[in-house]
């Protein structure tokens, strides 16, 4: 008897939940509908795509990947940000990729046929909008909460439980796999499409002595590029005063390039007043920087060796197979089992900026490059096809037929090259 009791109870439980979840959802499920009734015919003009651009990096991740889509006068592309209006790096990047501007809160306001978005940067678009994410690194480890920055539920579902992506784009079957383990929702929304960023590194890497004879490095300079995320972790934050004055009797052994991330060029917090006030100035006297505006793959490929912390750009500077070290990564800010957090214990460490010197004396005889290259075998499925595959995805989901070539859909646009940064 009692058994029945509690299967009746359970029942009851699961239908009250079920209401429950069905009015909640209702308002989101209307207000879908009235939007795709009042938008269905759109028959006759170009598909508008919104391009949600946070910063300038995810301006320059979206325009690598929507590369092969530039030709294609059937999509009408345009950035979202803060204000369009207002003098700053990434507002004069929009400018040069010859793509219209429109602030947040108007793009919030009208009708878009699809929109990008590089990082969890939604700003509130209409639920029946289709929200494609691209991500904006080749590795996804970084813990925020708890969780897989990339990956968390926290993040990519809406108040209703439901996701708020139609398509996920990821590089690889394991990048697959660890998405729909850390947010089962996402499972039918993933799209394999490789590595953008990785892809355009490689080939680039081809014109290593083009490049580094363009910056004014001679064949014998040995470049040292010094790569930082940002937070209480990262190599800016934890040790970049040390750094750079261990680095400052080095220069003229080696030639210095200083990477950060833009949220350290911005802002009023402490770390970046420090990197501007302090951290700046002390650099420019003897190496250079590379800002947020200047094409930093041009520094991976120019660099001889590299220091760096969790930033995903290390891994990308590893598929070079180069020397690289990192300082040690704090407790709870990569998920164990990574790529990041496996090849970060295949590299030497830089604990003490006091040891620099002997490091990068050490750093080439150190390099495990068969074991580098076996940790990285599993970021890229699809190599040398992202931006192929990104176009084919989303034609199909404005649905429009492939483009046979730039002429027949009349293209006008200029080809875009980003601003090279200077020795």
């Amino acid at each position: 008897m009692r058994w029945r009791l509690k299967l009746m109870l359970r029942r009851i439980n699961t239908a009250l939940r079920q209401s429950r979840d069905a009015v909640l959802s209702l308002p989101m499920r209307l207000s879908v509908r009235t939007h795709q009734l009042l938008t269905a015919n759109r028959a006759g003009r170009a598909k508008r795509v919104l391009l949600l651009a946070a910063n300038e990096l995810m301006a320059r991740w979206l325009i690598m990947q929507i590369h092969d889509l530039r030709d294609d006068r059937r999509i009408a592309f345009t950035f979202a940000v803060d204000d369009p209006d207002v003098a700053s790096p990434l507002n004069q990047f929009c400018r040069d990729t010859n793509l219209p501007s429109i602030a947040f809160a108007q793009a919030r306001l009208r009708d878009w046929d699809l929109a990008l978005t590089a990082d969890h940067h939604h700003q509130h678009l209409h639920p029946a909008i289709p929200l494609v994410y691209t991500g904006h690194g080749t590795t996804a480890s970084k813990i925020v909460d708890g969780r897989i920055y990339q990956y968390s539920p926290t993040f990519i579902l809406r108040e209703d439980g439901e996701p708020r992506y139609a398509r996920f784009f990821v590089a690889s079957e394991t990048a697959r796999d660890t998405a729909t383990r850390e947010c089962p929702q996402l499972a039918g929304r993933i799209e394999i499409v490789g590595d953008v960023q990785g892809d355009q590194l490689l080939t680039r890497s081809e014109q290593r002595g083009e490049i580094r004879h363009r910056l004014g490095l001679k064949p014998e300079d040995k470049v040292v590029l010094i790569m930082s995320t940002w937070g209480p972790a990262s190599l800016m934050e934890s040790m970049g005063p040390a750094i750079i004055e261990a680095a400052k009797p080095l220069a003229g052994d080696y030639r210095f390039l200083f990477s950060t991330h833009p949220n350290h060029w911005r802002g009023d917090s402490p770390a970046a007043r420090q990197w501007r006030e302090e951290m700046i100035p002390a650099i420019q006297r003897f190496a250079s920087i590379i800002t947020p505006e200047d094409d930093s793959l041009d520094a991976l490929v120019a660099a001889d060796m590299a220091i760096s912390d969790h930033t995903s750009l290390a891994s990308t500077y590893a598929m070079l197979g180069k020397p690289l070290a990192m300082i040690p990564i704090a407790e709870g800010k990569v998920a164990p089992g990574t790529v990041a957090a496996r090849l970060h214990e295949a590299v030497p460490h830089l604990s003490d900026a006091g040891a620099l010197a002997a490091l990068l004396l050490n750093l080439p005889a150190q390099h495990q490059g068969e074991e580098i290259a076996r940790i990285l075998s599993t970021l890229n499925s699809k190599p040398g096809l992202a931006t192929r595959n990104i176009a084919e995805v989303v034609r199909q989901m404005l649905a429009l037929t492939a483009a046979t070539n730039s002429a027949s859909t009349g293209s006008t646009a200029a080809p875009f090259s980003a601003k090279p940064f200077a020795i």
